[in-house]
């Protein structure tokens, strides 16, 4: 097997049945969290889906699929954890531990805890097995989710249940449940890095969808706006932000004083963070665009 075909093939290996399929059609556009491309997201729209690859500038992991089962040793996770990892789910079960196994192998060192959607109606069993696996947390509380109705309050719900069990982690990860990991190095750059999202200032003129919902009127919004002395609010990517803990204690106290527990009706993941954020800050300072990337895995199918 030559160079380039063994390199198409160690990009393909990771993926489970049909993702092939998944990346002919896919349209591909990129954000971006950190300089020199130490750590992107490779997000692409499939069938009306939303999926996103992570990728890291270290060696190659196992996928899901021939990863050995984390079971089987059970190392114990020291604490303070490097990450908590959430992760919101809302079927199958097979494939949330396919998941869980792929992340484990992503961040060894870190915790991860899952929040099953009422949406599932199976038996609740499947899911309750994976805390079998060495730092996995079924939270038991099941929030209401909807489509487009924001999932930041089952990510507070997430953090605030791992705070009452008094785990301990330095850093709040938000993931979901159609992301894969194909590299290693998320702790290592985790503790290089304390925070990483992307933003975006809104403007009208900006044709996305969450800069087109008429937020700058929603009252909730305004009163944030007031509590962080902010003109304006941001938005970006939601999957792959990162925040440290202390901060994210801050988020989810402001968007419990604003939203209340349950759904905002908006994507709040995608704008309450990232505002928030920003104003702790007490600056504006904007990330370097990473560097032009190929993958001739893609462009050549």
């Amino acid at each position: 097997m030559n160079k380039k075909k063994q390199k198409n093939f160690d990009f393909f290996d990771v993926a489970t049945a049909g993702v092939t399929q998944v990346l002919r059609g896919a349209k591909v556009f990129w954000f971006f969290f950190s300089k020199k491309n130490s750590l992107f997201l490779l997000t692409f729209l499939n069938f009306g889906r939303l999926g996103s690859y992570l990728f890291f500038k270290k060696e190659r992991l196992a996928s899901s699929v021939d990863a050995p089962p984390t079971h089987c040793h059970k190392p114990i996770i020291a604490m303070p954890a490097p990450l908590l990892i959430s992760l919101p789910v809302h079927e199958r079960p097979d494939i949330a531990a396919g998941q869980v196994a792929n992340i484990r192998q992503a961040a060894p060192n870190s915790l991860v805890c899952l929040h099953v959607s009422p949406e599932f109606t199976g038996d609740m069993a499947d899911f309750l097995a994976l805390e079998s696996r060495p730092g996995i947390f079924i939270n038991p509380q099941r929030l209401p989710t909807a489509r487009g109705q924001g999932l930041l309050h089952v990510h507070i719900a997430n953090f605030e249940f791992m705070r009452q069990r008094h785990e301990t982690f330095a850093t709040f990860l938000c993931l979901s449940s159609n992301e894969l990991f194909i590299r290693g190095g998320l702790e290592a750059y985790a503790a290089r890095n304390p925070i990483a999202y992307q933003f975006v200032m809104f403007e009208p003129a900006i044709a996305w969808h969450m800069f087109n919902r008429g937020l700058e009127h929603d009252p909730r919004v305004r009163a944030l706006l007031s509590d962080v002395r902010l003109p304006v609010f941001f938005g970006g990517q939601a999957e792959g932000q990162y925040f440290p803990a202390a901060l994210f204690n801050e988020i989810a106290a402001l968007y419990r004083r604003h939203f209340g527990a349950g759904p905002a009706g908006f994507e709040s993941e995608e704008i309450i963070p990232q505002t928030i954020a920003l104003a702790a800050a007490g600056e504006m300072q904007p990330i370097a665009p990473p560097s032009p990337f190929k993958i001739t895995a893609i462009s050549s199918t």
